[in-house]
């Protein structure tokens, strides 16, 4: 766990594919068809409603930023597009 390295600040963002950090998506996914994500399926919500809340001593962010000595720091699940917004599907 973060909290237990030994530095004085520890910023902690999910990557894109850290599906459980999203409550919200968890919820729908496994509502749906498990086709593309078989292993869903065994997921009950007590496995990712409070997976945040394993994160202890650290900063966490989430689509939020932080200024830690003078530097701002922006973090988000999700990598910024490349495709222009024209294209951009909406979800």
């Amino acid at each position: 766990m973060p909290g237990t390295l030994p530095y004085d600040i520890k910023i902690v963002i999910a990557g894109n594919h850290e599906l459980t950090f999203d409550q919200e998506f968890m919820a729908d996914l496994i509502k749906q068809d498990f086709y593309y994500f078989p292993s869903a399926s065994k997921l009950k919500p007590e496995n990712y409603e409070n997976v945040q809340s394993l994160l202890t001593n650290c900063i966490y962010l989430q689509d939020s930023e932080v200024t830690v000595r003078g530097f701002r720091i922006y973090g988000s699940p999700c990598p910024p597009s490349t495709t222009p917004p024209s294209q951009r599907r909406l979800p």
